[in-house]
């Protein structure tokens, strides 16, 4: 998957950016990240067994304004179990 965002104060425009930590219910299931980085692309499994619920993902970047001040985000990834009766 790849994430596309944009890190800004709201007052200094755009900024640079780093990923600063991928988190799931297993760290089997992401690959592909660079940590400390501004990585947006990797790998995330999807696939569910059984009635296993929904996979959840959380992707926080990093960075700061022109001036020193910290700004960040954290994306949050869902892959909901499929529909298909099982």
């Amino acid at each position: 998957m790849r994430v596309r965002l944009d890190l800004h104060d709201g007052v200094l425009g755009p900024n640079a950016f780093t990923l600063a930590s991928v988190t799931g219910s297993d760290a089997a299931d992401v690959s592909g990240f660079a940590i400390g980085t501004p990585d947006t692309s990797g790998k995330l499994r999807a696939e569910r067994a059984g009635n296993a619920g929904d996979r959840v993902y959380h992707l926080t970047y990093t960075g700061h304004d022109e001036i020193g001040r910290p700004v960040g985000c954290t994306v949050t990834v869902t892959v909901p179990h499929d529909q298909g009766g099982n």
